[in-house]
């Protein structure tokens, strides 16, 4: 059965705050993966073609990573805790600008439910 407490599911993240940023994102995306492929291939045996999930610039790009503005990152994370995820483990953005976007608009989302989660004695330590 499924335990989300047993799974930590990763993406990247890129917030961007206006569409060429956005299509940037996705352009050096493709370009980190598909080096990734080249580099690393696949198992013995099996010929050396991309995932499905990145085989396209297409919708499933998009969707395999945290890649928007902040409101979109949000409801990107509030869909995969629907699914059933309770851990989320984010791949560090390039640049600091997403990193303070997503610590200033995202995580405040978030924070309440994540402190409910804490055992009290870690949230008396963090207090001080």
């Amino acid at each position: 059965t499924f335990d989300p407490n047993e799974v930590c599911l990763a993406r990247g993240l890129t917030i961007t705050t206006s569409d060429k940023e956005y299509e940037e994102a996705i352009e050096r995306r493709e370009v980190r993966v598909t080096k990734m492929i080249e580099r690393f291939g696949s198992l013995p045996g099996i010929e050396n073609e991309r995932p499905n999930s990145y085989s396209d610039k297409g919708p499933e790009m998009d969707e395999s990573a945290l890649i928007g503005d902040p409101d979109t990152i949000v409801l990107r994370i509030k869909t995969l805790e629907k699914m059933g995820f309770e851990y989320l483990n984010i791949l560090l953005p390039d640049d600091s600008k997403s990193l303070n976007l997503f610590a200033k608009e995202v995580m405040p989302e978030f924070t309440a439910k994540a402190q409910k989660n804490i055992p009290s004695k870690q949230q008396a330590m963090m207090a001080e």
